[in-house]
């Protein structure tokens, strides 16, 4: 009988760690990215009008935002039943949309509800750090050489290194991207004028959120399953899993708080431009 409780405890242990390292920083930034992309869309709005923003960086914004949805999709098999990449409808204020349908009884198409839900978040960041890395040369995504890892998940050392290292790859490729040679550089502004389109639409709609909750519950169900089947596993084995995920999670991470931090500049800027043109009042007393 102790050795049951055991398995069950070291599998959901296993599990909360896998969904910790997999999901936890992610969906911060991602809730954090969907905050900071409706203020500077609506800073946008305020500072050049709907309908100029609309024109001038909105419709390519939107359309890789609908783009995403309909890749992951395609991915899982979902299928599509109407799309429209830029169709701004005030009335239903909605700027495009992707209608899709699935098969309720496969697992795989359900999980997918997940992935095309937040769709936009991952394309749009991947998007943003292949523009910086392409036009600018900035590469936010970190090497981690030392993993230390236990059985029952990354010690101390792994975490803090898993923790701060996007931090630490982000500022030094914004470091590199604000220098001279970029700010003389044609293709630097053109990586400004794609981060900011892209970036003002990483957000998700009520609809997305839904959608994604659904996937979710599906992927932790099969976590809880594969932590069952497979925590008999040696020691090392589970330990290297652990480091592999944690790699994958660090530079998903890296990649997201390296857009959520251009977000936060665009905002700033958006902020100061503002402020500069706002109408001066003039009174007598």
């Amino acid at each position: 009988m102790d050795e049951v409780f055991h398995y069950f405890s070291r599998t959901l242990l296993m599990t909360f760690q896998q969904l910790l390292i997999l999901a936890g920083p992610a969906l911060l930034f991602g809730f954090a990215m969907n905050c900071l992309a409706v203020s500077v869309e609506r800073q946008a709005y305020a500072l050049f009008g709907r309908r100029a923003y609309l024109l001038l960086f909105g419709w390519l914004g939107t359309s890789v935002h609908e783009l995403s949805h309909a890749l992951f999709c395609v991915l899982f098999l979902h299928r599509i039943l109407a799309m429209k990449l830029f169709d701004p409808d005030p009335r239903a204020g909605t700027l495009g949309y992707v209608r899709h349908a699935f098969n309720p009884h496969s697992w795989y198409q359900v999980i997918g509800n997940l992935f095309i839900g937040i769709g936009p978040v991952v394309i749009g960041s991947l998007l943003v750090y292949a523009t910086a890395k392409w036009f600018a040369g900035a590469d936010p995504i970190p090497t981690i050489d030392n993993l230390y890892a236990s059985p029952s998940g990354l010690q101390t050392q792994g975490m803090l290194a898993a923790f701060f290292s996007p931090f630490l790859a982000a500022q030094q490729s914004l470091a590199s991207l604000f220098t001279l040679r970029h700010l003389v550089d044609w293709r630097f502004y053109l990586f400004a004028y794609l981060a900011f389109a892209i970036g003002g639409s990483v957000r998700l709609s009520r609809s997305d959120i839904n959608g994604a909750a659904r996937g979710f519950a599906a992927i932790l169900g099969i976590l809880i399953m594969v932590s069952l089947c497979t925590a008999w596993l040696p020691d090392d084995v589970l330990a290297q899993i652990s480091r592999v995920l944690t790699r994958f999670s660090t530079a998903l991470c890296s990649v997201m708080l390296f857009s959520l931090l251009l977000n936060l500049m665009a905002l700033g800027a958006l902020a100061i431009f503002a402020y500069l043109l706002r109408p001066v009042k003039f009174g007598f007393r």
